[in-house]
């Protein structure tokens, strides 16, 4: 379900569960930076991709299967901190009567195939790893929570349940790092170097009309440089394409040892815009030639 106003103000104050993979640097889609930025900064609130918007309107159906599969009753959308005053969770739901269970439900593949080697065999905790580690951070603020059941409906597939047991080891090393990174970054208004935050969270910083501070112009000069090089990359690649479309003359297919390529017409059709056809070149590499290399 989507947060309140009063959650977002909490995550300001706290390392959430979903900050731990990105503060550890385990996160594909955030780093310590973003965290560290949505702390200490005054941001435009994110917006939702459409895949999010959609896991949100299927979380209580996936609670609900996941109670009734389970025999249990639940109690929703609990948020809980820690006994250090740094970390805190917003718990999916925790079960009645069992302090030692929890429920953290994702969705995965809804819009775009989702990666098969992260959701492993049923019944076990062959998760992505992000999810891992945002369950050991949660079992860290409920010292008596055991077992965190994970149900996710897969793109595709359909509803499974996975299972992630509490790991003491994993939930030390979070009670270690987590407030450091808290202490010596969020406190002391100190950015991490490396790397910078990401375009989605930078585009999000609410800017101060006509404020002007000065800069490493090294930062600069290596922005204009690696510019360079990706117009001298796109203009040598655009280049070369050029020279094979060259040697096709009026061919759709050029084949040569190793591989093939086709230069083939594709109709896409019109919805907001109207149809457009356009020719795709696109390279084919040798069945035997592949297996040889």
């Amino acid at each position: 379900m989507p947060i309140t106003e009063y959650q977002k103000e909490q995550r300001k104050r706290y390392i959430g569960s979903s900050d731990a993979a990105a503060v550890m640097g385990l996160d594909p889609y955030r780093n310590p930076s973003d965290v560290y930025l949505e702390k200490v900064q005054d941001l435009e609130d994110a917006e939702l991709s459409e895949a999010a918007e959609i896991g949100q309107v299927l979380e209580d159906s996936i609670l609900d299967w996941c109670a009734k599969e389970r025999g249990i009753s639940i109690v929703r959308n609990q948020f809980r901190v820690h006994d250090n005053g740094i970390m805190s969770a917003n718990f999916d739901a925790l079960v009645k009567g069992n302090i030692a269970e929890a429920i953290e439900c994702k969705t995965a593949g809804i819009l775009t195939p989702f990666d098969r080697d992260e959701w492993g065999e049923v019944g076990t905790d062959e998760i992505p790893t992000r999810y891992i580690i945002q369950i050991q951070h949660q079992m860290a603020i409920l010292p008596e929570l055991q077992t965190t059941w994970v149900p996710v409906l897969l793109g595709g597939v359909g509803l499974r349940m996975y299972r992630v047991e509490r790991n003491a080891e994993m939930i030390r090393f979070l009670e270690e790092v987590l407030p450091e990174f808290w202490s010596k970054h969020v406190t002391k208004k100190c950015q991490p170097v490396d790397p910078p935050p990401t375009m989605e969270v930078l585009k999000r910083i609410r800017r101060v009309p006509s404020k002007s501070v000065p800069i490493d112009g090294a930062l600069v000069a290596g922005w204009q440089a690696a510019k360079k090089i990706a117009k001298d990359a796109a203009d040598a690649e655009e280049l070369s394409k050029r020279a094979v479309l060259a040697a096709l003359g009026d061919a759709e297919e050029g084949v040569f040892d190793g591989g093939r390529i086709t230069y083939m017409e594709t109709h896409r059709k019109g919805f907001v815009a109207k149809d457009t056809t356009f020719r795709t070149l696109r390279f084919k590499e040798d069945k035997v030639h592949a297996k040889a290399s």
